[in-house]
């Protein structure tokens, strides 16, 4: 199985400059996914697509469009993608991939997880890595491709349409309604889907 990454930047990837005192984008993708957790999952290649943006708070319709852009272009050698972004704007970047590409993605049997962080790379308790390893195994697990745009944080997968930002500071920040879609049980590699 191969998948591909769009990078966007976002808290996920920031640390506090030592000099400055200033976040600044200072870990990247291979800091937070494992190859081994990636061969855990079946997946024997990857691909990154960085799209230079750097907060959740610079998103514009140029970056939602290239974002589809990177999965129609990947969507031949990928059924699986994992989209990681900012939460300033993650609900909508993802409702607009949904609107743009659901149907697409649901009629070719791929699968599109969207997940972020909360919590800077270098704070206690960061959730970035579980945050995209749970994305991982969304996106690989069967099922995951009915659903068009997914989002997964915090344990927890919601439909792109109908998940909101309910607070900006709680790490379950991210909620539903009527509720998520599935579950992904003690990172034990166990993702629920329902439906």
């Amino acid at each position: 199985m191969h998948i591909t990454f769009i990078v966007t930047g976002g808290t996920i990837f920031q640390t506090r400059d030592p000099k400055t005192g200033c976040m600044i984008i200072g870990a990247h993708l291979e800091d937070i996914v494992a190859p081994e957790f990636l061969s855990s999952l079946g997946v024997h290649s990857s691909l990154c697509v960085d799209l230079k943006v750097r907060s959740g708070a610079e998103l514009t319709y140029d970056t939602i469009f290239a974002a589809r852009d990177a999965v129609v272009a990947h969507m031949a050698r990928s059924t699986a993608f994992v989209l990681v972004t900012g939460t300033d704007t993650l609900e909508e970047f993802a409702f607009c991939l949904d609107l743009l590409l659901g149907n697409v993605l649901v009629a070719a049997s791929t699968s599109l997880v969207v997940t972020g962080a909360m919590k800077p790379y270098d704070i206690e308790g960061y959730d970035g890595r579980c945050n995209v390893q749970q994305a991982m195994q969304v996106a690989t697990a069967p099922g995951a491709s009915r659903f068009g745009v997914l989002v997964t944080l915090n344990d927890s997968v919601h439909l792109s349409r109908y998940v909101r930002k309910a607070d900006s500071q709680l790490m379950g920040a991210f909620q539903s309604h009527p509720g998520p879609v599935g579950q992904v049980s003690r990172g034990s590699g166990q993702v629920g889907v329902v439906g």
